[in-house]
């Protein structure tokens, strides 16, 4: 069952504002954000940045995780869907192939009936 965005947000700002602290909070920090989407990561860490005061940097982050983490996203998105493609079009030549076979089997079948040996 996926998380509310609400409680992923509120997860992944506290693992962000942990990572600036103490060792033992920098590695909570990194549990709280494991296994989150790239960009979910980077908009969170927009988010943070301008929350604590540092608003030019809300602009460099955007430009330098935000867009490239959605590029990213778009080019595996578009890699899942070729793949995809490949899959039914595949499935597709398994099922003629079998097709092809019964009929081959059907009239070898009829022949040997029509030309005993």
């Amino acid at each position: 069952m996926p998380d509310n965005p609400l409680v992923t947000v509120g997860r992944l700002l506290g693992g962000i504002a942990l990572q600036e602290g103490t060792l033992g909070h920098q590695i909570l920090g990194q549990l709280l954000i494991a296994n989150t989407n790239d960009v979910a990561v980077a908009a969170t860490f927009a988010v943070y940045a301008g929350t604590t005061g540092r608003r030019g940097v809300v602009g460099q982050i955007a430009l330098r995780t935000i867009v490239p983490a959605l590029a990213f996203h778009a080019f595996l998105n578009n890699q899942e869907q070729r793949i995809d493609r490949k899959e039914l079009r595949l499935e597709e030549r398994e099922r003629r192939l079998i097709r092809r076979r019964k009929a081959f089997r059907r009239e070898r079948r009829n022949f040997r009936r029509k030309h005993p040996s």
